[in-house]
This record gives C-alpha cells, structure tokens and sequence, in this order.
C-alpha cells in the first residue's frame, strides 16, 4: 500500500470519528403509523434498560430494515448521548445488529474508548501492512544501497510512496527527498579503478569472489561475522550459495559496497552518491541533478 493511500484511509476513519461525535444533520422523520410504534417500544425498552442499574449487558437491537437502524441512530444520538453504541454484523446473510452500551461510571467509560482506540490502531496497522517499514526507512534519512537497482527504486515508489507520475523530473524529486542519499554497488564497480578488474561480469554473483580476494590491497580490509543460524549465508559454501534470495542478495550488496565505496576517495565518493546505473542507455540516473552521460560506454 502506498502511503497516499495510507494517509487517506486514515483521514477517513477519522472523519468516521467526527461524523459519529456530531449530531446527525439528515433525521429522518417517521409517518407510518407501524413505524411509529415500533420507535415508541424501542424507547421504552431502552428507558427501562437504562433505569435498571443491576442490568449491565449490553442492549442489542436486531432490525434487518436499514432505514429503521438509521432512525434509532438518531434517537441516540439526540437524546442519549450518555450511551455509546456500534453496528456489528451477525451471523446472517447481510444481518446487522445495533449494540448499545452503558457505563456505571466514568472510568468504566474511558476504559471501552481506550480499548476501542487500541483495536483501530490495530487493524489500521494490519491494514497498511509493511508501509509501516518503509515509512521507518523514509524517516530514519539512513543511505540507502542497492545493486544495479533502478528498476527497484520505480517499484519502491509505485508500491509505497504513489503511482509514477507523468514527468521524469517530479519521480525524481519526490524520491529523492524520501531517500536523499542512495548508491548503486553496480554504478560503482563500473565507473571507478573497480571497472578493469571485472573482465566478464558485473553482476552481484561475479563480483563478490573479486572483493573476497584479500591478496587484493585495492578493496577495503573487512572482516564478517555471521550470527548463529546463517550458516548458508557462509562465503565458503559456495555450492549452496542463496543468490537472488532476498537476504542473501541483500547481503552481498552490502558487503561489495562496504568493500569498494570505502575505498574511494572523496572526490569519487561523492560522484557515487545519488548514481544508479541505467540499463541500454546513454544516460544514468542521478537522483540530485540532470541526468550526466556515461563516461564508460561499457556501462550499458
């Protein structure tokens, strides 16, 4: 779920809230004489309910006529603003009943608001899903690092943030403010000293072995340790390697990353920044300025 969406499901439910908080403006006015009747039972048996103190259920009005549940709707929230009520549905097809709830006391009030406020925030938060991650992510302002990711940034945005716009350059602007600082390990190892090593390949299974090399003084000294239970995450099982598993991948970028970006000067480092590599095209991506042409014709 994108987080427009996110934000307007939210904005409705607390609209649902105020609606329910305020007077109703469109009362329906009864003229059957059967309606009339039935309205003047329900009000009884509720006054009754009301007034019998040792009676603490809750008073459930079962009627299948959505015009009628509208009309007692009103009446409650007219002239029974003391009592709380909700709609549930029942067990038949379509079936709704009107639950409606007295409270001995303040606190025994407050305390059905509290847990009423708690299942929303929870199924608001089931509803939105791993949203809630991504919004983390956005806040947290941590780089992000991917490799040859510029299909996975159109993705991140369409899923999370909102449907692609139009214009190229809005894309850009509105991503990165969301994540102003992102490098590629792909754009890296091909437009750096890295590039003459990887003869074949710049592909995360090919350059991982290269970065493992430690006879090779050019990459970044790192030392790994895994934590108990990513045995299969070992550089030496290689015959059980977890490529384009997400962990695993993920993983592998950051370790390419770590060993190559950190042993770039400055100069280069900032060249790095905002860089995503650009399948077929002359051009790459550059998140915080026009789009430069590649240098290394190679690149694509």
């Amino acid at each position: 779920m994108t987080l427009k969406t996110a934000k307007r499901k939210k904005q409705d439910l607390e609209k649902a809230d105020k609606k329910f908080a305020e007077e109703p403006t469109d009362i329906l006015i009864l003229s059957k004489e059967e309606d009339l009747q039935k309205s003047k039972e329900f009000i009884e048996n509720l006054e009754a309910w009301i007034g019998n103190k040792e009676n603490q259920e809750r008073f459930i009005v079962k009627e299948e006529s959505s015009f009628f549940r509208k009309h007692v709707y009103d009446v409650l929230q007219l002239k029974y603003k003391q009592l709380v009520f909700e709609t549930i549905s029942n067990s038949d097809k379509n079936g709704k009943e009107i639950h409606i709830f007295k409270f001995a006391d303040e606190k025994e009030r407050e305390e059905y608001f509290a847990k009423k406020l708690k299942e929303k925030e929870d199924s608001f938060a089931s509803f939105i899903g791993f949203t809630t991650v991504f919004q983390l992510l956005m806040d947290s302002k941590k780089p992000m690092v991917g490799h040859n990711c510029y299909f996975d940034i159109l993705f991140l945005y369409s899923h999370f943030i909102e449907f692609l716009p139009y214009k190229y350059e809005e894309f850009k602007k509105t991503f990165h403010k969301s994540f102003p600082e992102i490098y590629d390990t792909k754009f890296i190892f091909e437009n750096t000293r890295f590039r003459q090593k990887a003869q074949k390949s710049t592909s995360l299974d090919a350059l991982t072995p290269l970065c493992r090399n430690e006879e090779d003084k050019d990459f970044y000294h790192l030392n790994i340790t895994l934590e108990e239970g990513f045995k299969a995450y070992e550089f030496g099982n290689t015959e059980n390697a977890r490529y384009h598993e997400a962990g695993y991948d993920a993983f592998l970028t950051g370790y390419v990353y770590a060993k190559t970006f950190f042993a770039l000067d400055k100069e280069d480092q900032l060249r790095m920044k905002n860089s995503v590599n650009v399948l077929k095209s002359l051009y790459y991506l550059k998140l915080d300025a026009e789009d430069p042409l590649y240098k290394n014709v190679n690149s694509f």
